[in-house]
């Protein structure tokens, strides 16, 4: 089934796309030019994303995901969602393909949520590369501890909504 928000950017492409072909000045000719690079670039890194989020699922058996990540674990699997999501050191295909792949094996949402939360916030890779040497470590500590707790609060909050 295909989702709203996926007819909605659908349906925004086309429009978008009809008001630049309109323009006549040839940037539908530069986005579909830019659009076939793209997807030559980013469709077989998906691939081995998909495929290596798989495999999770093989090396992690899914009685053990639903054990300690799913619903009847209480409020602990907010806990490992929200450190896992910290540690996770890759970009948005691996951090969402590892979530829909962990709700697939029994998770439940609030450790899914603080999982999201956890990574959009603490994201290591980001860290190490940007905010450390960028902002400087005293910024990182004082980010750093503002923001913990939000993805523990975000997860209980689902936990209880769901």
């Amino acid at each position: 089934m295909i989702s709203p928000s996926l007819l909605f950017l659908v349906a925004l492409l086309f429009v978008m796309g009809y008001i630049a072909g309109r323009r006549g000045d040839g940037s539908i000719q530069r986005a579909w030019v830019r659009f076939k690079k793209q997807v030559a670039e980013f469709l077989p890194r998906m691939v081995l994303v998909i495929i290596g989020t798989g495999f999770l699922l093989q090396i992690i058996p899914s009685e053990l995901i639903s054990e300690n990540l799913g619903r009847g674990a209480g409020l602990k699997p907010i806990l490992i969602g929200g450190l896992a999501g910290m540690l996770v050191p890759a970009g948005p295909a691996v951090a969402f393909t590892t979530a829909a792949t962990l709700a697939g094996a029994g998770a439940s949402e609030g450790a899914l949520v603080a999982f999201i939360t956890a990574w959009c916030i603490f994201a290591i890779h980001r860290i190490l590369i940007y905010e450390t040497s960028l902002a400087g470590p005293k910024f990182l500590l004082i980010r750093c501890t503002v923001a913990l707790p939000i993805p523990f609060i975000a997860g209980t909050v689902a936990h209880y909504l769901s």
